[in-house]
């Protein structure tokens, strides 16, 4: 059972500020962005998983490649757990952008939630 709780203006602008200024800390250090992120290496390790998830396993290939990348390596992770791990280590390796919506279905980023809350001001008590 979800619990309901009410928030202030303030209490939301607080909570807001706070993840505005965590993911400033954390990103405006260049050294904490990996950049031994390889695309290509990814693009080519989830193509296997796809084959492998249509030739070994019999999955059907239009279903396996409707799969989102994160289905495609839960999914290999019963199967294969080295093609697995080098999956994981990579998606998590993976440059963070700013500007791209923070849910799936188009919400704000965090460089617009950074924005709307640049100039607000309010009081402290």
């Amino acid at each position: 059972m979800k619990k309901v709780i009410k928030l202030t203006e303030s209490d939301l602008t607080r909570i807001v500020k706070r993840v505005i200024q965590e993911v400033n800390d954390e990103f405006d250090d260049d050294s904490v962005i990996d950049n031994n992120f390889n695309q290509e290496e990814y693009d080519e390790l989830l193509d296997q998983a796809r084959e492998f998830l249509c030739r070994e396993i019999g999955l059907e290939e239009d279903e396996v490649y409707n799969m989102s990348d994160d289905q495609i390596i839960g999914e290999i992770k019963y199967y294969d757990k080295g093609l697995y791990r080098r999956l994981e280590e990579l998606k998590y390796s993976k440059p963070v952008d700013l500007d791209e919506p923070y849910d799936s279905i188009g919400g704000y980023s965090v460089n617009d939630l950074r924005r709307t809350f640049k100039n607000y001001k309010y009081d402290k008590k």
